[in-house]
């Protein structure tokens, strides 16, 4: 029994010993986050994924290709969030995936370096790219330069690809290039022009501006873009969500009538505007298009607008006069939240129609509160006509049914509101009278 005893003691040691010696992935486990110097980490399938790094890292840095005994594959979205001290970035070749925003936030970070050994990934004068450079990763936000020139090779911009890259002011995208995210250039507070390769097919630009490659879709206009003032081109039908972004030195922009469609935050953050028409073309505008226009005092929707997006026109403090189309049919929850200013509306439509407008309760009570004034001409209450005649509104072109001209008699060729002549043929009793029967004329 002893000697039985002794033998199973020492099975279980021999057990304990080579479980001790063995790498968590030889049991195909999956580790708790574990950390190691600045890195916090997962496992998964015997590889380690950096979930988050210590911030107080900085200088150049080398990320280790193992952890823990376990090669490094992955770089997990935030992981670098915040590690301003980061100058540089070496990525070893054991990393086959990293998430778009691994390095938000790395400030001073100049540069991407990969080691030419990896298999998925590779970096171009410190610029971040999958191995064959048809997809751009990550510029550095630090990156030394005004001015970046994309490889043709590149056939796609990744999400958040130059996000806060605050020293850039003109950027040229490739001939390749065929997909660029929409918040692509976001944070980039001092670019001032984006410029197309002629040959792309799929984008073009014109005076700085980002558009589809026959213009017919504004995709972007840059923050720090000169001049106060912008008039979309007649060939634009959809602005795209973001696009006028934090463009805090526009205090008037125009708006053609071929516009149909405007996307999601298309103007927020535009605290210089001051007024803006949305053209009857336009069918609604989204969520969050106008929010923080600090500035904006005066709208004017259009009568093809049927609903507008939740949060639309929130924390517009200085709006006081809004003419909404007699279209609407839907205001959302919030959509005019904190424009504490908000006094008139003037309502295309009747007040009857009005009552099929379904608008929720929720953040509009400027809105609801406001005096809403019917019928009404564009920016106030009243139409402007010429005279008691004139059947057409100066201001809006809105039409009325008036009375006939008004004479003094059938002899009379002048209307006495409008001065509107006419032709008349007195009335004799014969060849021989010399008085008119109707108006006495000699």
């Amino acid at each position: 029994g002893d000697k039985l005893l002794v033998a199973n003691t020492l099975i279980v040691l021999s057990i304990v010993l080579m479980v001790s010696i063995l790498p968590l992935g030889a049991f195909n486990l999956t580790a708790s986050a574990a950390t190691s110097g600045y890195y916090t980490y997962s496992v998964s399938g015997g590889a380690a994924t950096i979930t988050d790094v210590d911030t107080s890292i900085s200088g150049s840095v080398t990320i280790p290709s193992t952890l823990g005994g376990y090669s490094v594959t992955g770089i997990r979205s935030s992981a670098f969030k915040d590690c301003t001290g980061i100058t540089s970035i070496t990525i070893p070749k054991s990393v086959t995936s990293i998430d778009y925003d691994a390095f938000n936030g790395c400030t001073s970070l100049t540069s991407i370096t990969v080691n030419s050994s990896n298999s998925h990934y590779s970096s171009d004068n410190g610029v971040l790219f999958n191995k064959d450079k048809t997809e751009l990763i990550r510029y550095p936000i630090g990156k030394t330069g005004t001015s970046y020139t994309m490889p043709n090779s590149v056939t796609s911009i990744d999400n958040w690809a130059f996000e806060d890259c605050t020293g850039l002011k003109s950027v040229t995208v490739g001939a390749g290039v065929s997909s660029i995210s929409y918040n692509t250039f976001q944070g980039c507070t001092n670019l001032t022009s984006i410029t197309v390769n002629s040959a792309n097919s799929s984008y073009s630009s014109d005076n700085g501006v980002l558009f589809n490659k026959g213009k017919t879709e504004l995709i972007l206009y840059p923050q720090a873009k000169t001049g106060t003032s912008y008039t979309i081109p007649n060939s634009v039908c959809f602005i795209e969500m973001d696009a006028f972004l934090n463009c805090t030195k526009l205090t008037s922009i125009t708006i053609p009538s071929n516009v149909t469609s405007i996307g999601s935050s298309a103007f927020c953050g535009c605290t210089g505007l001051t007024t803006i028409t949305i053209p009857n073309s336009v069918t609604s505008i989204g969520s969050f298009t106008f929010r923080g226009c600090a500035a904006l005092t005066k709208v004017t929707i259009g009568d093809g607008v049927t609903s507008i997006g939740g949060f639309a026109f929130y924390d517009c403090a200085a709006l006081t006069k809004v003419t909404m189309g007699n279209s609407v049919t839907s205001i959302s929850s919030y959509a005019f939240n904190r424009a504490s200013s908000l006094n008139s509306i003037y309502y295309r439509g009747s007040e009857e129609d009005k009552l099929g407008i379904t608008i929720e309760n929720n953040g509009n009570d400027y809105l609801l509160n406001a005096t809403w004034y019917y019928n009404s001409c564009i920016g106030k209450e009243k139409h402007t006509y010429d005279n008691a005649c004139d059947t057409t509104c100066n201001v809006c072109g809105v039409t009325r049914t008036v009375p006939d001209h008004v004479y003094d008699n059938a002899c009379d060729t002048t209307c006495n509101e409008c001065g509107k002549t006419r032709t008349t043929t007195h009335a004799y009793t014969n060849a021989c009278d010399t008085d008119c029967n109707v108006c006495g004329i000699v």
